[in-house]
Protein backbone atom coordinates (compact mmCIF):
# COMPACT_ATOMS: atom_id res chain seq x y z
CA UNK A 1 0.00 0.00 0.00
CA UNK A 2 1.27 3.46 -0.92
CA UNK A 3 0.02 5.06 2.30
CA UNK A 4 -0.01 4.15 5.99
CA UNK A 5 -2.88 4.82 8.39
CA UNK A 6 -1.51 6.52 11.53
CA UNK A 7 -3.31 5.05 14.53
CA UNK A 8 -2.05 7.56 17.12
CA UNK A 9 -2.92 10.62 15.01
CA UNK A 10 -6.28 9.10 14.06
CA UNK A 11 -7.13 8.46 17.71
CA UNK A 12 -6.01 11.94 18.78
CA UNK A 13 -7.94 13.76 16.05
CA UNK A 14 -11.02 11.56 16.00
CA UNK A 15 -10.86 10.74 12.29
CA UNK A 16 -8.70 8.69 9.92
CA UNK A 17 -5.23 10.14 9.33
CA UNK A 18 -2.61 8.66 7.01
CA UNK A 19 0.83 9.37 5.59
CA UNK A 20 1.80 8.80 1.97
CA UNK A 21 4.90 6.60 1.73
CA UNK A 22 6.17 7.77 -1.66
CA UNK A 23 7.46 11.01 -3.19
CA UNK A 24 4.78 11.42 -5.86
CA UNK A 25 1.04 12.04 -6.04
CA UNK A 26 -1.44 10.96 -8.69
CA UNK A 27 -5.18 10.89 -9.18
CA UNK A 28 -5.45 7.15 -8.49
CA UNK A 29 -3.69 7.47 -5.14
CA UNK A 30 -5.96 10.34 -4.10
CA UNK A 31 -8.98 8.30 -5.13
CA UNK A 32 -7.72 5.35 -3.04
CA UNK A 33 -7.29 7.61 -0.02
CA UNK A 34 -10.85 8.87 -0.29
CA UNK A 35 -12.19 5.33 -0.77
CA UNK A 36 -10.38 4.33 2.44
CA UNK A 37 -12.11 7.19 4.29
CA UNK A 38 -8.92 9.15 5.00
CA UNK A 39 -9.91 12.62 6.22
CA UNK A 40 -6.36 14.00 6.49
CA UNK A 41 -3.16 12.77 4.87
CA UNK A 42 0.44 13.96 5.27
CA UNK A 43 2.71 14.13 2.25
CA UNK A 44 6.47 14.78 2.46
CA UNK A 45 8.47 15.62 -0.67
CA UNK A 46 11.92 16.96 -1.56
CA UNK A 47 10.50 19.42 -4.08
CA UNK A 48 7.49 21.77 -4.10
CA UNK A 49 4.42 20.34 -5.75
CA UNK A 50 2.97 21.67 -8.94
CA UNK A 51 -0.73 22.40 -8.73
CA UNK A 52 -2.82 19.22 -8.80
CA UNK A 53 -6.45 19.64 -9.78
CA UNK A 54 -8.57 16.84 -8.35
CA UNK A 55 -12.06 16.36 -6.97
CA UNK A 56 -10.90 14.38 -3.93
CA UNK A 57 -8.54 16.41 -1.72
CA UNK A 58 -7.56 19.97 -0.93
CA UNK A 59 -3.75 20.11 -0.91
CA UNK A 60 -1.96 22.76 1.19
CA UNK A 61 1.71 23.40 1.92
CA UNK A 62 1.95 23.59 5.72
CA UNK A 63 5.66 23.26 6.49
CA UNK A 64 9.17 23.45 5.11
CA UNK A 65 10.80 20.89 7.36
CA UNK A 66 14.53 21.26 7.90
CA UNK A 67 16.71 18.60 9.52
CA UNK A 68 19.94 19.75 11.20
CA UNK A 69 22.73 17.46 12.35
CA UNK A 70 26.26 17.44 13.75
CA UNK A 71 28.84 15.16 15.35
CA UNK A 72 28.21 15.38 19.12
CA UNK A 73 30.76 16.99 21.40
CA UNK A 74 31.27 16.78 25.13
CA UNK A 75 30.56 19.81 27.32
CA UNK A 76 30.98 20.40 31.04
CA UNK A 77 27.88 19.89 33.18
CA UNK A 78 25.59 22.83 33.92
CA UNK A 79 24.23 22.52 37.47
CA UNK A 80 21.04 24.35 36.44
CA UNK A 81 20.04 21.44 34.18
CA UNK A 82 18.55 18.29 35.69
CA UNK A 83 16.85 15.18 34.41
CA UNK A 84 13.08 15.42 34.84
CA UNK A 85 11.66 12.39 36.68
CA UNK A 86 8.81 10.18 35.51
CA UNK A 87 5.46 11.07 37.03
CA UNK A 88 3.42 14.25 37.38
CA UNK A 89 4.13 17.02 34.87
CA UNK A 90 4.75 20.58 36.02
CA UNK A 91 2.37 23.11 34.43
CA UNK A 92 5.38 25.11 33.25
CA UNK A 93 6.46 22.10 31.20
CA UNK A 94 3.06 21.95 29.49
CA UNK A 95 3.17 25.69 28.73
CA UNK A 96 6.67 25.45 27.28
CA UNK A 97 5.63 22.49 25.13
CA UNK A 98 2.82 24.52 23.58
CA UNK A 99 5.24 27.40 23.02
CA UNK A 100 7.56 25.03 21.15
CA UNK A 101 4.77 24.32 18.67
CA UNK A 102 4.23 27.91 17.57
CA UNK A 103 5.52 27.22 14.05
CA UNK A 104 4.27 23.63 13.92
CA UNK A 105 2.15 22.55 10.96
CA UNK A 106 -0.40 21.29 13.48
CA UNK A 107 -0.73 24.80 14.87
CA UNK A 108 -0.63 26.59 11.51
CA UNK A 109 -3.22 24.34 9.88
CA UNK A 110 -6.42 25.97 11.15
CA UNK A 111 -8.54 23.01 10.09
CA UNK A 112 -6.91 21.00 12.86
CA UNK A 113 -7.89 23.59 15.43
CA UNK A 114 -6.30 24.86 18.64
CA UNK A 115 -7.83 22.19 20.86
CA UNK A 116 -6.48 19.25 18.84
CA UNK A 117 -3.08 20.95 18.44
CA UNK A 118 -2.79 21.41 22.21
CA UNK A 119 -3.91 17.84 22.86
CA UNK A 120 -1.29 16.53 20.44
CA UNK A 121 1.55 18.46 22.10
CA UNK A 122 0.37 17.69 25.64
CA UNK A 123 0.35 14.01 24.74
CA UNK A 124 3.83 14.42 23.24
CA UNK A 125 5.33 15.76 26.48
CA UNK A 126 3.44 13.16 28.58
CA UNK A 127 4.85 10.32 26.47
CA UNK A 128 8.31 11.92 26.66
CA UNK A 129 8.27 12.26 30.45
CA UNK A 130 7.09 8.66 30.77
CA UNK A 131 10.14 7.78 28.59
CA UNK A 132 7.86 6.14 26.03
CA UNK A 133 9.13 8.25 23.12
CA UNK A 134 12.17 9.91 24.77
CA UNK A 135 15.11 8.54 26.71
CA UNK A 136 15.79 11.82 28.54
CA UNK A 137 13.98 15.03 29.43
CA UNK A 138 16.35 17.72 30.67
CA UNK A 139 14.96 20.84 32.36
CA UNK A 140 16.66 24.14 33.09
CA UNK A 141 15.89 25.59 36.52
CA UNK A 142 16.22 29.25 37.46
CA UNK A 143 15.28 30.13 41.04
CA UNK A 144 13.59 26.72 41.34
CA UNK A 145 11.40 27.48 38.31
CA UNK A 146 11.47 25.55 35.03
CA UNK A 147 12.40 28.02 32.29
CA UNK A 148 13.41 25.60 29.54
CA UNK A 149 13.66 21.95 28.60
CA UNK A 150 14.79 19.54 25.90
CA UNK A 151 13.86 15.93 25.11
CA UNK A 152 16.33 13.44 23.63
CA UNK A 153 15.91 10.01 22.10
CA UNK A 154 18.67 7.56 21.20
CA UNK A 155 18.06 5.60 18.01
CA UNK A 156 20.63 3.16 16.69
CA UNK A 157 23.86 5.19 16.47
CA UNK A 158 22.13 8.58 16.48
CA UNK A 159 20.59 10.90 19.03
CA UNK A 160 17.47 12.90 18.16
CA UNK A 161 16.19 16.03 19.86
CA UNK A 162 12.40 15.97 20.01
CA UNK A 163 11.26 19.19 21.70
CA UNK A 164 13.23 22.17 22.94
CA UNK A 165 11.70 25.32 24.39
CA UNK A 166 12.70 28.30 26.51
CA UNK A 167 10.39 30.62 28.47
CA UNK A 168 9.87 33.81 26.45
CA UNK A 169 10.87 35.87 29.51
CA UNK A 170 14.29 34.22 29.63
CA UNK A 171 15.44 34.22 26.02
CA UNK A 172 18.87 35.49 24.96
CA UNK A 173 20.40 34.21 28.19
CA UNK A 174 22.12 31.18 26.68
CA UNK A 175 19.56 28.73 28.09
CA UNK A 176 18.70 27.20 24.71
CA UNK A 177 22.36 26.68 23.90
CA UNK A 178 23.03 25.14 27.33
CA UNK A 179 20.18 22.67 26.79
CA UNK A 180 21.51 21.76 23.35
CA UNK A 181 24.96 21.13 24.85
CA UNK A 182 23.43 18.97 27.58
CA UNK A 183 21.61 16.90 24.96
CA UNK A 184 24.92 16.33 23.17
CA UNK A 185 26.94 15.55 26.28
CA UNK A 186 24.44 12.98 27.54
CA UNK A 187 24.74 10.82 24.46
CA UNK A 188 25.04 7.09 24.85
CA UNK A 189 28.08 5.12 23.75
CA UNK A 190 28.63 4.85 19.98
CA UNK A 191 26.39 7.82 19.19
CA UNK A 192 27.93 9.26 16.03
CA UNK A 193 25.41 11.95 15.10
CA UNK A 194 22.79 14.13 16.78
CA UNK A 195 19.83 15.49 14.83
CA UNK A 196 17.08 18.04 15.36
CA UNK A 197 14.13 18.96 13.14
CA UNK A 198 12.43 22.34 12.91
CA UNK A 199 10.59 24.55 10.46
CA UNK A 200 12.49 26.69 7.99
CA UNK A 201 10.23 29.60 8.97
CA UNK A 202 11.20 29.20 12.63
CA UNK A 203 14.07 31.66 12.39
CA UNK A 204 14.94 31.71 16.14
CA UNK A 205 15.29 27.91 16.21
CA UNK A 206 17.36 27.82 13.03
CA UNK A 207 19.68 30.49 14.42
CA UNK A 208 20.07 28.55 17.67
CA UNK A 209 21.03 25.32 15.93
CA UNK A 210 23.42 27.04 13.55
CA UNK A 211 25.07 28.85 16.47
CA UNK A 212 25.66 25.38 17.99
CA UNK A 213 27.45 24.29 14.76
CA UNK A 214 24.58 22.21 13.37
CA UNK A 215 24.37 22.05 9.58
CA UNK A 216 21.41 21.48 7.30
CA UNK A 217 21.11 17.82 6.33
CA UNK A 218 17.91 18.02 4.28
CA UNK A 219 14.80 20.09 3.62
CA UNK A 220 11.38 18.60 2.90
CA UNK A 221 8.12 20.20 1.87
CA UNK A 222 5.18 18.98 3.93
CA UNK A 223 1.61 19.05 2.63
CA UNK A 224 -1.69 18.36 4.34
CA UNK A 225 -4.33 16.78 2.15
CA UNK A 226 -7.88 17.32 3.41
CA UNK A 227 -10.77 15.38 1.98
CA UNK A 228 -13.17 17.63 0.04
Amino acid sequence: MKFKILSWDSKSFGFKVARIKQYSLNRQLLQDLKREGIELCYFFTEYPLKEINNPFYEINLVDKKVTYSKVPQHYSDDSSILSYPKGAIDKALFNLTLRSGKYSRFNLDKRIGKQKFELLYETWIERSVSREIADEVFVYYLDNKIVGFVTVRYKNENAEIGIIAVDENFTKMGIGKALMEKAESSRKANCSKIKVVTQLDNIPACRLYESCSYVVEKIEYVYHLWRK
